[in-house]
């Protein structure tokens, strides 16, 4: 048990579970289904996410020593050595790289590598020196989802691609952002440059604001191309009002920590919903 729970640190694994969750979206919600490439497809998305994680934290390891958030990783508090971290990593992303191939979805093995590269290889080094690194690391949020709906038939010509992305790139930007802002004095201590400290706290706000109200309208578009029941969709927008009901405590003034911290737990409810809403809306489309 103490492994499994060093091993689900390091890795992670509740991330992992939302990124394999996105892309059972997106392949569930194509035009074909064929079980086997469904779970070699979903086990090769869960060992890379968890091998590019380790990694990460491989990566950053100096870094996570001098935040409080991350103090229980297992390369800060030396359950783990990062010469084993790194190991660990590597066989995880070699598993990931083998159950992709062995799906035969040429297209999805290419795209997340290249969303492992890509977080790795430039997001990871870039936010040392950028509070804007997100946008393109939040790229790499679209990544799964889109590989499910190509895996499922869907053509590059399809919207169904672009919307999908583009839900999952909106909500990538919110929620880092409110994680940051939360551990601000965390993220400052590490050396990352933070929004915080680029802008004045009503600049902030009005920028989280703006991307809280396009990811809560991207969710319900998203929804409502996919073919989404009604129910479903009013669901969304009464989630997208409950999302934004922290609103209030702004009568009594800007407070960093408790005006957008709570709104991070929300939006990532949100997410989940749109998630599970265009999941099941796929396999009902699937079994009639």
């Amino acid at each position: 048990m103490k492994l499994l729970l060093i091993l689900s640190r390091l890795t992670r694994v509740k991330v992992c579970v939302a990124v394999v969750a996105s892309c059972a979206m997106g392949y569930l919600a194509g035009d074909t289904f064929n079980t086997a490439v469904f779970v070699k497809l979903l086990s090769g998305i869960f060992f890379l996410s968890s091998g590019a994680s380790a990694l990460n934290q491989f990566q950053e390891v100096s870094r996570d020593k001098r935040m409080l958030r991350t103090g229980e990783r297992p390369l800060v508090t030396g359950a783990l050595s990062t010469v084993a971290g790194f190991i660990i990593s590597t066989v995880l992303l070699v598993l990931g790289f083998a159950f992709l191939a062995w799906s035969g979805v040429w297209m999805a093995f290419f795209l997340t590598g290249s969303a492992v590269l890509w977080y790795n290889g430039f997001y990871t080094p870039f936010k040392k020196y950028s509070a804007f690194a997100v946008f393109p690391g939040a790229l790499i949020g679209a990544v799964p989802p889109v590989a499910g709906l190509v895996a499922a038939g869907v053509g590059w010509g399809d919207m169904r691609i672009p919307i999908a992305g583009l839900f999952f790139f909106m909500w990538q930007v919110p929620h880092f952002w409110l994680i940051q802002l939360s551990h601000a004095g965390d993220y400052t201590k590490a050396g990352f440059p933070i929004l915080a400290n680029t802008m004045g706290p009503g600049q902030v706000f009005r920028v989280c604001v703006i991307w809280i109200l396009a990811t809560l309208w991207s969710g319900i578009a998203t929804a409502v191309f996919f073919g989404v029941h009604p129910a479903g969709i009013l669901l969304l927008f009464l989630l997208s009002l409950w999302c934004l009901s922290w609103l209030w405590k702004l009568r009594s003034g800007f407070v960093l920590e408790t005006t957008l911290a709570p709104a991070g737990m929300k939006i990532n409810i949100y997410m989940a919903v749109v998630t599970l809403l265009v999941s099941l809306n796929g396999v009902l489309g699937q079994l009639g």
